[in-house]
């Protein structure tokens, strides 16, 4: 038996695996939920398997050659807070992946985020592939932007800082009077 995957990960999150047994088999397979994910879903020929919790999506049933299961699931953007070693430090992870400010995509350095910008409800964190530098190894790039469309321009940890520029993961946070504003 073989299983063919298909992915364009982290990217999106779809995955199209191919079975192909030799020959027509019940059997079960299983895929594993992260527990960074909150929707996980499998399609097989039009019925839809949903994840209930992480863990794993079992799918017990008559295998033929040549089926798909079209895995789908969300990569959500997560702020964490730095707690005690990082007081009012944040930091952006999307899916598995923590990311990191690279000086030479950010006209501004070192970055701040402000609190008012956490808040907005237009914050937005999108992929941007435009926003990287000639020359550089990747394609993954995403702005995080308040409602005020300055943002920040942030890249998988492992990819920042190959121009031989500074990086920063914990960012710092800054609380301003309302008259700051």
């Amino acid at each position: 038996m073989s299983v063919k995957g298909v992915s364009q990960f982290p990217s999106n999150g779809r995955i199209v695996y191919t079975v192909s047994p030799s020959r027509s088999s019940v059997f079960p397979l299983s895929f594993r939920v992260p527990s960074w994910t909150t929707r996980f879903t499998a399609t097989v020929n039009g019925k839809k398997y949903i994840a209930a919790t992480e863990g794993y999506l079992t799918i017990s049933r008559l295998w033929q050659a040549g089926e798909k299961i079209i895995i789908d699931f969300d990569i959500p953007v997560k702020i964490i807070h730095g707690g005690r070693n990082y007081k009012d430090f944040i930091a952006f992870q999307r899916g598995p992946q923590i990311l990191s400010a690279d000086s030479s995509l950010n006209h501004k350095y070192p970055l701040f985020v402000s609190e008012k910008q956490l808040q907005s409800p237009k914050m937005i964190l999108i992929e941007d592939s435009a926003a990287l530098s000639a020359g550089w190894i990747g394609n993954q790039a995403y702005s995080f932007m308040d409602s005020n469309r300055s943002g920040i321009v942030l890249v998988p940890f492992a990819d920042a800082g190959q121009m031989g520029s500074k990086t920063q993961v914990w960012i710092p946070l800054r609380t301003f009077k309302s008259a700051d504003y």
